[in-house]
């Protein structure tokens, strides 16, 4: 077990755009984690729906939560991009405003890179349909990938990258 010291704050990335549907289950699984020395950054990319009155309620009620609000449409990896510079944490996750967590992901994950010295790490990872029904069992990811096999496919998906800045 790693202590949660200031030195491990992991920063949470999420762009957002029109996230009413799943922000709340996202909010969840991110509250939910076992390893909460956590900074959750959520950047409103000109939402149409209440995706800003949702962040800001979260924002009111966990104090690990910052909210910012692009003036135009960046996409998400722009928006990516802007929350990264926001961050203060070590290491950087990313999660889109659809996506979900296992509750013992950051506690995994975080520990394995400090104790391996590793800059980065992925996991394995499923797919939900948009009423939360499993409809693809977890994708196994290879143990370790190079260059060429990315070339090939890229087996590392964004909801379960983090690196160490």
């Amino acid at each position: 077990m790693i202590r949660e010291t200031e030195e491990n704050l992991v920063s949470i990335i999420t762009p957002v755009y029109n996230a009413t549907r799943f922000i709340k289950d996202t909010a969840r699984s991110v509250f939910n984690q076992s390893y909460s020395n956590c900074e959750w950054i959520l950047v409103d990319d000109c939402s149409k729906d209440n995706s800003w009155i949702l962040l800001s309620e979260l924002s009111k009620n966990d104090k690990r939560v910052k909210i910012y609000r692009n003036i135009i449409n960046f996409k998400s990896g722009k928006t990516r991009n802007l929350a990264i510079k926001k961050a203060k944490g070590r290491f950087i996750a990313f999660l889109d405003s659809d996506d979900l967590w296992h509750p013992e992901k950051l506690n995994t994950q975080i520990p394995f890179m400090l104790n391996n010295q590793y800059h980065f790490s992925h996991t394995s990872y499923g797919y939900i349909n948009e009423d939360g029904k499993r409809i693809k069992s977890i994708f196994h990811v290879r143990k370790e990938v190079d260059y060429y096999h990315l070339l090939k496919r890229t087996e590392v998906s964004c909801l379960t990258a983090i690196y160490d800045a």
